[in-house]
């Protein structure tokens, strides 16, 4: 079961991290170029909103299970080391309902896990590695991928689509956090193909992608297909908005040595 969390955590910060992608720039003529301009564009954004639907689905030994995910994120960075973060998932899984909500705002981390409220100050870079490097979502390479095509539509946006070489997405999730990397490394997961399609505003900014990723993994000795289908959204690029903490009193003071006991 753990390392079947793991994946479905893992296969969230991947496809999640992988959909906020690259263009802007008329100028440039491949679209390894615009794809890349949009990147920068989007990278440079003191505030992010994004969203995604997942749906994850396993196979094993002819039976099969579906796992439908919900994933919000916020990030507003207020300083070079400095930044708030909003992030809520909730899913169905294995006939029960995992809800959980994260905030970071002025130091504080609260942490909410199934109405389990607590709160403890961490400097912002160890926040990063408890919620995943921000710069890691900007960090896929269009190199990485094996094919890249671009339509330029009618109301002046782009649509990408795109094929990931499997080789080359294995050392993006390199990238993502340790832990997690870790955990599906025990999994022995092995990406098996990605592909999807990007959507870039009018404004150079990328504002959806749907991303398909076929894996195979080894579940305490049983070999495991699974399938992630995303459906991610940026909102709003280039607006920027305030992270809030409902009912702070709420949350219980903890720290680390307390969560390690």
């Amino acid at each position: 079961m753990k390392k079947v969390l793991a994946f479905l955590l893992g296969a969230v910060l991947l496809v999640s991290f992988a959909s906020c992608g690259k263009d802007g720039d008329s100028s440039a003529k491949t679209p390894e170029e615009v794809y890349s301009a949009a990147v920068a564009k989007l990278s440079e954004l003191k505030a992010l909103d994004m969203g995604a639907d997942m749906t994850i689905t396993m196979e094993s030994e002819g039976a099969s299970i579906s796992i439908g995910v919900d994933l919000v994120m916020k990030m507003l960075q207020k300083g070079d080391d400095d930044f708030d973060m909003e992030m809520s998932m909730n899913s169905d899984m294995f006939g029960q309902t995992l809800d959980f909500k994260v905030y970071y705002v002025d130091g504080v981390m609260y942490t909410d896990i199934m109405g389990q409220k607590v709160k403890m100050e961490m400097p912002a870079t160890d926040a990063l590695n408890q919620t995943g490097s921000q710069s890691a979502i900007f960090e896929m390479d269009p190199q990485w991928f094996s094919e890249l095509n671009m339509t330029e539509e009618e109301d002046g946006s782009k649509t990408f689509t795109f094929t990931a070489d499997p080789a080359k997405m294995k050392e993006y999730t390199d990238k993502l956090t340790s832990q997690v990397t870790q955990q599906m490394d025990e999994s022995g997961m092995t990406i098996n193909s990605v592909s999807g399609s990007v959507t870039v505003n009018q404004d150079g900014y990328i504002s959806g992608q749907n991303l398909v990723m076929d894996c195979t993994m080894d579940v305490e000795g049983q070999s495991m297909n699974a399938k992630v289908e995303l459906d991610a959204t940026v909102n709003n690029p280039g607006q920027t908005f305030e992270i809030v903490v409902p009912d702070k009193d709420s949350y219980t003071e903890t720290n680390l040595g307390d969560l390690a006991a």
